[in-house]
């Protein structure tokens, strides 16, 4: 499964907003090796070492692909059994962070599938580990900074009540969130350039009902796995923890899509919250949560797809799918 993952990533059909950005970049450091971009200097120098070995674009691709699957399978086989890794696999092409950020926003998809891996260190207290491993990740995407605090997440497992309260509390906040965020990035609009459109939340109320349709579903897979999680292991508890982080952000951010960059480096753990909530069911139950889960999760990738229908309508030439 890996595999066609990788296949599908790394030779994709010009799939993604950015992906002609990054194209063209390449191409003009290949025409021009003096040609200054504002990139971080890891990415730059995957591109600029193809091109110097005379390879194209495809290329870049496949390394950046390799690199992310690498680190996100290294990830999902320290944290889940071996019989769930394959809900894990596909809980991930189906969430947004696949489209997002493995055939999109490749240079934060790096940094993500870094987090993911550097998690571990933050179970094992190797706090000099992990904080190597997020500079490492800054020079994909300086975003990464974010997944710095993440070190000190609780390791504690919370009662019921606690986490649906923090989503309520949350989702009820946004609004001041959009308030404060639109009252102090005035000052400073100019220096983001492209992204200015971004900090408004037009994208996200104009798909009212795909998003609470996603809140639902991620609130809903966390409080499920809540019931399935053993009160003393800490490690199932600190994935868990910084996955509930990741919907409070949300939550909070879901009005200002700029914030949502931060928010993904915690949402990405649904990767592993949705194979735990299979464990809360017996086992007749358990099948029906599978098939459905399964419908839900192809609707979440199918209602991504088509909100972005230009950039994200995976392999149309291949499979003249439009």
């Amino acid at each position: 499964m890996l595999i066609l993952i990788f296949f599908f990533t790394a030779f994709r059909d010009n799939i993604g907003v950015d992906t002609p950005s990054y194209e063209l970049i390449f191409n003009e450091i290949k025409k021009n090796k003096d040609f200054e971009v504002h990139y971080e200097i890891g990415y730059l120098f995957i591109n600029k070492a193809v091109s110097f070995l005379g390879g194209d674009y495809l290329i870049v691709q496949v390394i950046c692909a390799a690199i992310s699957l690498y680190l996100l399978y290294r990830f999902i086989k320290y944290s889940l059994p071996t019989k769930m890794i394959g809900f894990g696999l596909v809980s991930y092409v189906c969430s947004m962070t696949y489209l997002s950020y493995m055939c999109s926003g490749v240079r934060q998809g790096l940094a993500i599938s870094i987090c993911l891996f550097l998690s571990k260190y933050i179970i094992t207290k190797e706090f000099r580990k992990f904080a190597l491993g997020i500079f490492v990740a800054m020079l994909f995407h300086t975003s990464a900074i974010i997944f710095l605090p993440a070190y000190y997440i609780f390791s504690r497992k919370f009662k019921t009540s606690i986490i649906i309260g923090l989503f309520v509390a949350a989702y009820l906040s946004a609004p001041l969130m959009k308030i404060a965020f639109d009252n102090i990035i005035g000052m400073v609009t100019g220096h983001y350039m492209g992204y200015a459109s971004m900090f408004n939340g037009d994208a996200n109320q104009n798909s009212g009902l795909g998003v609470l349709a996603r809140i639902i579903i991620w609130c809903l897979v966390a409080l499920l796995a809540h019931r399935a999680i053993d009160p003393n292991d800490k490690k199932s508890n600190v994935f868990f923890n910084l996955y509930v982080f990741g919907v409070c952000l949300y939550l909070i951010n879901r009005n200002v899509d700029i914030l949502n960059r931060f928010n993904d480096y915690f949402l990405c753990f649904f990767i592993w919250v949705y194979p735990i909530s299979i464990n809360s069911f017996e086992f007749k139950s358990k099948k029906a949560y599978i098939v459905f889960s399964a419908i839900w999760m192809m609707g979440m990738f199918l209602s991504f797809v088509y909100f972005v229908r230009d950039s994200f309508i995976p392999y149309k030439s291949y499979l003249s799918f439009c």
